[in-house]
């Protein structure tokens, strides 16, 4: 991990709850209904986002990428598949973290530990 990927991280992991909270939202609602073009388009793009740091060790589903915009989930299935993407950017941050020693957590930059907070959503 990278000093410059951090903010990078952290904006891919706050984008990704935010759209999993409005997706929870709607799945109250219609779970079956296809999800629209354009809010697709914004999930896609957090996923491509979280799938550049997990790599393929730590990507959720090894043959899941992005959501195909020409045959629209549904919404239950995006709920699906970000709760996955919200656990693995998880795990992402717990190894390329340590506990500091007063209850929070630093990033580890270049396999050293630093004094950059993780910050947690």
């Amino acid at each position: 991990m990278k000093k410059t990927d951090i903010a990078i991280y952290e904006k891919t992991h706050r984008q990704l709850i935010d759209s999993y909270k409005e997706i929870e939202e709607l799945s109250k609602k219609k779970p079956n209904e296809p999800i629209n073009k354009f809010k697709l388009k914004f999930v896609n793009k957090s996923l491509s986002d979280a799938n550049s740091f997990l790599g393929d060790s730590l990507r959720p589903f090894p043959d899941f990428l992005l959501f195909d915009e020409d045959e629209l989930p549904t919404v239950s299935d995006v709920k699906l598949i970000l709760s996955h993407y919200k656990s693995s950017l998880h795990n992402f941050m717990l190894k390329n973290s340590e506990s500091s020693g007063y209850g929070g957590r630093e990033w580890i930059i270049n396999g050293n530990a630093s004094d950059i907070d993780v910050v947690l959503f």
